[in-house]
């Protein structure tokens, strides 16, 4: 998808344990070269290991969303993220992610910055839980978002500051009855929401969307693998602010300047680029999902530069 022929440099930015910089590196083209970020210090030792073995390649240990300042003046030929996290830190009980397996409340990619989850909760207002679930997790039922952040609070409160994913975990649990509309654990999508908040990837994502599309050669694309619908959303949101209006629909419909700025508002700026989809977003296989249930709800979102028509 990344199409990669351009010469120059490749980006990945989550590297996660190598999975697709090992096969953009057997797909270079001669002379080029491929950086991947990663804030996970588990992640970047295996990256390490990966540049020791090829020259072509480097790890940074940083967010993706810095790819900007990193690589500022390169000219890129092709980037990629895939928003989703990696089995191994699933399986890393001391990381928090899971809704099955005991763990600290800690819930962040890079364990060296920032505070854990179950620290901010501390002093978190009923109001600020309930957005983060209704905004990343539980999207489609704002009261339920209400009444797991109350009683999430008020357990906190009468017991004791959280030690435990599981004692969350169950909380959330019982005030849905054991329930999920979704066919999976009851606190999975309340844990999605607080992950990625206490990670701020929502802000990252747009944060490389902005920095890295400019970065991009002519005809070089922006490849972004994502797994939640606000996720999904922010991608769709930053190509329809930044695409350009088909000519025949500019002859077929005589919208008036100020109109059509309204509808493409890339007209009313000054970027010297536009953004179009290569091909509608991809979805996994019925195959796939058999070999990896966690592809279920992914999406591959493939963006295009393009200079500004005259």
């Amino acid at each position: 998808l990344l199409a990669p022929g351009l010469p120059g440099i490749y980006v990945d930015g989550t590297f996660g344990r190598g999975g697709h910089s090992t096969e953009i590196l057997k797909r270079l083209p001669p002379g080029g070269r491929l950086v991947a970020f990663d804030v996970d210090p588990s992640a970047v030792a295996v990256g390490k290991e990966l540049e020791r073995m090829d020259s072509r390649f480097r790890i940074v240990h940083r967010p993706f969303g810095d790819i900007g300042e990193v690589l500022k003046g390169e000219r890129l030929a092709g980037v990629m993220i895939d928003i989703g996290f990696s089995s191994p830190q699933v399986d890393q009980q001391h990381r928090g992610f899971s809704v099955v397996d005991d763990g600290p409340l800690d819930l962040r990619m890079n364990p060296t910055a920032g505070i854990p989850f179950g620290e901010w909760l501390l002093t978190a207002t009923s109001e600020e839980v309930a957005w983060i679930i209704r905004e990343w997790g539980e999207d489609d039922d704002p009261v339920m978002a209400l009444r797991i952040a109350d009683a999430v609070l008020e357990e906190q409160r009468r017991t004791g500051p959280y030690r435990s994913t599981l004692d969350i975990a169950e909380v959330i649990r019982q005030v849905k009855m054991g329930q999920d509309d979704r066919g999976q654990h009851p606190a999975k999508l309340s844990f999605q929401a607080f992950r990625v908040f206490i990670n701020h990837e929502m802000e990252q994502l747009r944060a490389f969307l902005e920095a890295a599309v400019p970065l991009l050669q002519v005809g070089a694309r922006a490849v972004v693998i994502t797994f939640k619908r606000p996720e999904a959303v922010s991608v769709k949101h930053f190509v329809r602010e930044h695409e350009e209006p088909e000519p025949a629909l500019e002859q077929a419909v005589n919208f008036c300047p100020e109109r059509l700025r309204a509808l493409y508002p890339l007209l009313g700026t000054s970027k010297p680029f536009a953004v179009r989809l290569a091909c509608p977003a991809l979805v996994p296989k019925a195959s796939e999902v058999a070999v990896n249930r966690r592809s279920r709800s992914s999406m591959v979102h493939v963006l295009e530069r393009k200079d500004r028509s005259p």
